[in-house]
């Protein structure tokens, strides 16, 4: 009886041992607890760094080696940095303000009374003319994206420092399409794979159809 107890203890001891292994495997690919208590968090989600974009996505990047890395502001500039803001105009309230007087948000994107990021003709800037929160539309300003099996997290210019989005591969891809796309698969059920191959949940044949 006593051996029993031995062997079924060895083999408990060994089962977590298996586990905590694991769970500490996973926990270095995904960087979404480090960056909560990081940064300071704006929003569910979503975090800010009075470091620049570069800086940021080097601290990450360090810490947890990403599938891929797409610099959209380094592409932008041409020279791996990005361009030097242009002082806006105030309004008689000190807002920032366009040439034509439309108000300007942080990111010097028109935006109407209620804060809803506007295009040419002063409408919802989405492709199906719904209106877009000013947030929303940060990317159209370029930034860092960092790929992880199951997170996808962008760092965009904000003033003087970051703004840091952390998203599951699927809104991650959507969100940011216009600078990944071209680049990164698109994922599966269960996100990418180490090589950055769309990874379906369960396995086996007939998996994600």
């Amino acid at each position: 009886m006593n051996r029993k107890w031995l062997i079924g203890g060895v083999v408990a001891a060994v089962i977590g041992v298996i586990v905590l292994i694991a769970v500490l495997i996973r926990g270095d690919d995904e960087p979404g607890g480090w960056i909560a208590k990081k940064y300071n968090k704006l929003s569910v989600d979503t975090y800010r760094s009075g470091n620049s974009p570069q800086k940021v996505a080097s601290e990450i990047a360090k810490k947890f080696k990403p599938i891929d890395r797409v610099d959209a502001l380094a592409l932008a500039s041409g020279a791996g940095m990005p361009a030097a803001p242009v002082a806006a105009p105030l309004s008689a309230q000190g807002v920032p303000q366009s040439a034509q007087g439309v108000p300007l948000s942080g990111e010097g994107v028109p935006v109407s009374a209620q804060g809803v990021a506007l295009n040419a003709q002063g409408s919802g800037s989405s492709q199906d003319g719904r209106a877009v929160p000013v947030s929303m539309v940060a990317a159209a300003q370029g930034g860092i994206f960092l790929q992880y099996p199951k997170t996808v997290v962008g760092i965009l210019p904000d003033g003087a420092g970051s703004r840091i989005t952390v998203d599951d591969p699927d809104s991650g891809y959507r969100r940011y399409h216009s600078y990944v796309g071209t680049r990164w698969t698109s994922p599966g059920s269960g996100g990418w794979n180490r090589n950055g191959t769309a990874s379906f949940r369960g396995g086996g044949p007939g998996s994600g159809k």
